[in-house]
């Protein structure tokens, strides 16, 4: 195996490894939307059960703190769609990086082999 192909096999496995370690983050950042929503659905369970057991009529309390719980979850939410939005772009960013990279190892392998005929 040449220095080219040395470069090249190296820059694949620097790029695998970044690729992962992303993939996991996006993982995890993808569950904790998931369980926010969860909870979300849980919390407001809670509220209209504690609501009609304490006003049959359903009551203005449980319309306004569920109002602003909607409102705190869907801004968690919507932070939370912004890093997975950023995540996704620093793996494209990886991949551009690393496609560029080797893009260069192949244009100076190429060039070597050229002047060396």
């Amino acid at each position: 195996m040449n220095i080219w192909d040395q470069k090249r096999a190296r820059l694949e496995k620097e790029e695998t490894e970044a690729k992962k370690q992303l993939d996991r983050i996006l993982d995890d950042e993808q569950q904790m939307v998931f369980d926010m929503g969860q909870r979300f659905d849980d919390l407001m369970n809670s509220f209209y059960h504690f609501d009609h057991a304490y006003n049959s009529t359903g009551g203005n309390e449980f319309q306004q703190a569920s109002g602003r719980v909607t409102q705190e979850f869907q801004a968690g939410r919507r932070r939370m769609q912004q890093r997975i939005e950023a995540t996704a772009e620093s793996k494209r960013q990886v991949t551009r990086y690393y496609d560029d990279q080797t893009d260069e190892v192949l244009r100076q392998k190429y060039i070597a082999q050229k002047d060396k005929d």
